[in-house]
């Protein structure tokens, strides 16, 4: 995988994983996308871009042909590690001082994933 950055988390890659992986077949434009995200979490549309940009380059979401706007559905391989990365990350509270490694990146919420790296 090019992009480590798709397994750091961040409360708005969170979101979007969810969405993503909880119907596979579905197709999604990042408007559609983040308009499907929980209101209350606050990703905003600049944020969903970025995070299917990164899937984009990594084949794990794949463009869907005949869209006017760029389009986008799961892969085999995307929906795998979409669930892997979201099951590693329902671990121990990442603020415990035995889960350092694993805290949380919340730049994605609000400004956009450009800084999430």
């Amino acid at each position: 995988m090019s992009s480590p950055v798709l397994t750091v988390r961040s409360a708005a890659r969170a979101v979007v994983y969810t969405v993503l992986t909880s119907d596979v077949q579905q197709s999604w434009t990042v408007r559609t996308l983040q308009q499907a995200l929980p209101q209350d979490k606050g990703v905003r549309l600049e944020a969903v871009r970025s995070v299917v940009y990164l899937l984009l380059a990594d084949g794990l979401v794949e463009p869907v042909a005949g869209q006017r706007a760029l389009t986008v559905r799961l892969t085999a391989a995307g929906a795998e590690f979409l669930g892997d990365v979201l099951a590693s990350w329902s671990g121990p509270d990442p603020q415990h001082p035995s889960a350092a490694r694993d805290r949380i990146d919340t730049s994605g919420v609000g400004d956009g994933e450009a800084s999430a790296a």
